[in-house]
């Protein structure tokens, strides 16, 4: 009988048969062991006889744990420093199931931009150890935010254009992104318009893009469209340009300021080639031969001019520098003359430069659109008296050359002309006018006289231009500034230039008898330099400081019936300037310019349509106000017809620093 004792557990006897063949004979244990060392006691006997013997098993675990890592990680950085990551790691063992996981860096932990190897460590009961990897990688695939200026206008300074500066930025979560731009950061911009590509590219490489557009204003210069050619050889009426020159060899010349511009068209030898100024009023044309020689055959009814005198038209062969002079030879006039075509030169008579180049530039566009207008001739001294009184009618203020007498050209065959007002007009217009709304006032002696009126709210659309002017006697700049309204600008010598909204406020309802100011909104831009004079020509040195001690103009806005007067068909311009300056101090060069964003005007009309209703206002001998504690009393005295009174008293009040 075989008797097995495992750890002080008897077991079962059992019978086992062993030969007697004094050979050794394995006895088998079958059972399980715990983890650690265990002693087993066999017991043999056979009758009487009885052997026993121990050993110790011992059970040891060599395995360590089996950890499951996470997938290779990658995260996008959220700051410089990289991002925090989170993760988690199991491991389990043969003998002790789930085991904890240590991990180093830990989860949570901010981890910097590249990779980073993550070393996950797991331990047994019995101290055996494993140990597996994985890799976190930090990027930054998010390019920069870019903020970009609005677009910009700006007005050409010289005959390349203008230098123009500008700041744009960009912003990134990681790095701080360098910024580039082309044409670059105070490059000279041509005039036209010029896209500014901007880049933002930071530390890792990434790029984000966008463009803006800068506008380089060119008033005086001339934009040269080429046409499609061949054209008919007919030749028929055209300006040949107001202060050109024109040249052999398809070349077009352009002066502007004591500056010149060459453009340059390609075209069949011989050919004509029609091209338009497209700044110009009416989209008049230029006539461009590639033989000047050819001109004298094709000089019917040409219109030639010249701004201003001593600018005279300069045509020439054989391309420039080389050639012979036409204007030079003595034939030139006549060959003119024998065409029939009328040649018109400035005098020099002149009361400054800017004025007078704008005054006979637009009086000569006038004088080819009435020549050129009807089927049968017009004289030109009407011609010329239809141009002036179309020029004043347009006017926005009457002062220095618009009070002059200076409808006086040199024509051939013709002599001085002076202008006469009214005079008739070629082709009545069917203008559209901008008030609407008019209405009987309905007391008072304003409904004595039958008036009417209609409200006209004005909203400015400004753009601020700037312009650099050296200052005399030094290699310094100084910058000054101007707004340019709707409808252009207006400047007066020495001083500030001022924008323009012009309004056609003609009514069939009646003549325009007067404009009230009843209010308006603006904000004040304080530090301001006015650019003073003409920003076309007035380019070299610092201008003298204007100086006023209240806001200039007293009366932005003024009235021009001139149209209306000389004509049945024509227009009152109602005039508005949406800025007033103020002197910081008396010479001092800096000062506040009050902006309007918007004004509100009455506009009142008497039924009779004639210059007496205009000339005859009421007379008003007194105006006068008193204050009394809150109280303002205001008298009128007026000497005129009866009926004529007070119809009302407008008074307008400008709000104090903080109030409303």
């Amino acid at each position: 009988m075989v008797t097995w004792t495992v750890g002080g557990v008897r077991g079962t006897p059992y019978a086992v048969t062993i030969p007697d063949d004094c050979q050794p004979h394995d006895l088998i244990f079958q059972g399980s062991f715990a983890l650690g060392a265990t002693l087993v006691t066999v017991n043999v006997a056979a009758g009487t006889l009885s052997l026993s013997c121990a050993t110790t098993v011992e059970v040891v675990d060599p395995t360590p744990p089996n950890i499951a890592p996470p997938v290779n990680i990658t995260a996008e950085a959220t700051s410089a420093a990289g991002a925090v990551v989170s993760f988690s790691a199991t491991a389990t063992d043969l003998v002790d199931g789930v085991v904890a996981v240590n991990a180093s860096p830990a989860s949570g932990s901010m981890f910097a931009l590249g990779t980073t190897t993550v070393t996950l460590t797991a331990k047994d009961a019995r101290n055996n150890t494993a140990t597996r990897t994985f890799t976190v990688t930090v990027n930054d695939p998010t390019p920069p935010v870019l903020t970009l200026p609005a677009s910009l206008t700006v007005e050409a300074t010289s005959a390349g254009g203008a230098v123009v500066t500008f700041a744009p930025t960009a912003t990134d979560t990681v790095s701080t992104p360098t910024v580039t731009t082309s044409p670059g950061l105070g490059s000279v911009f041509p005039p036209g318009s010029t896209t500014v590509n901007v880049s933002a590219r930071d530390a890792a490489g990434n790029v984000a893009t966008g463009s803006f557009t800068v506008t380089v204003n060119d008033p005086y210069g001339v934009t040269l469209t080429n046409v499609a050619w061949p054209l008919a050889n007919d030749f028929d009426p055209r300006l040949v340009s107001s202060g050109g020159r024109l040249t052999g060899g398809m070349q077009q010349k352009i002066a502007r300021a004591g500056e010149s511009r060459w453009y340059k068209f390609l075209g069949k030898p011989g050919s004509r080639i029609d091209v338009t100024l497209t700044n110009l009023p009416a989209n008049f044309d230029v006539v461009v031969y590639s033989d000047i020689r050819q001109a004298y055959n094709r000089l019917l009814g040409l219109i030639g001019s010249s701004v201003p005198a001593d600018q005279s038209l300069r045509l020439q062969y054989g391309g420039p520098g080389c050639g012979a002079l036409l204007t030079e030879q003595p034939d030139w006039a006549q060959a003119f003359a024998r065409k029939r075509a009328l040649w018109i030169a400035g005098t020099g008579y002149q009361y400054g430069d800017t004025d007078f180049v704008e005054y006979t530039e637009r009086l000569l566009l006038a004088v080819a659109r009435a020549l050129r207008t009807g089927t049968g001739p017009v004289a030109v001294g009407r011609a010329l008296v239809e141009a002036k009184r179309r020029y004043l009618a347009d006017t926005a203020i009457m002062r220095g050359i618009h009070e002059k007498t200076l409808l006086e050209l040199t024509l051939y065959g013709l002599p001085m002309v002076k202008f006469n007002l009214p005079g008739a007009r070629l082709s009545p217009p069917a203008p559209t006018g901008d008030v609407a709304g008019v209405a009987p006032v309905a007391t008072g002696p304003g409904a004595v006289h039958s008036l009417k009126q209609a409200e006209l709210s004005v909203v400015p659309v400004l753009t601020q231009m700037y312009k650099t002017l050296d200052v005399v006697g030094s290699t310094a700049t100084i910058t000054a500034s101007y707004f340019r309204g709707s409808d252009g600008i207006v400047s007066i010598p020495g001083e500030p230039v001022r924008p323009l909204e012009s309004f056609n406020v003609s009514r069939p309802e009646g003549f325009v008898r007067g404009v009230g100011f009843r209010g308006g909104q603006y904000a004040d831009v304080a530090g301001f330099v006015p650019f003073t004079g003409a920003p076309a020509t007035e380019t070299r040195g610092v201008h003298g400081s204007f100086s006023t001690e209240v806001f200039y103009p007293s009366r932005p806005w003024n009235l021009n019936q001139i149209g209306e007067l000389g004509d049945a068909n024509g227009i009152s311009a109602f005039n508005v300037f949406p800025t007033q300056f103020i002197s910081d101090g008396p010479d001092s060069a800096t000062g506040t310019l009050r902006k309007f964003s918007g004004m509100q005007f009455t506009i009142f009309y008497c039924p009779a349509n004639s210059s007496a209703a205009l000339a005859n206002p009421p007379a008003i001998n007194v105006a006068a106000s008193s204050v009394n504690g809150n109280v303002v009393t205001f008298s009128v005295d007026t000497a005129a017809s009866a009926g004529v009174g007070v119809q009302e008293v407008w008074v307008t009040y400008t709000g104090l620093a903080g109030s409303s």
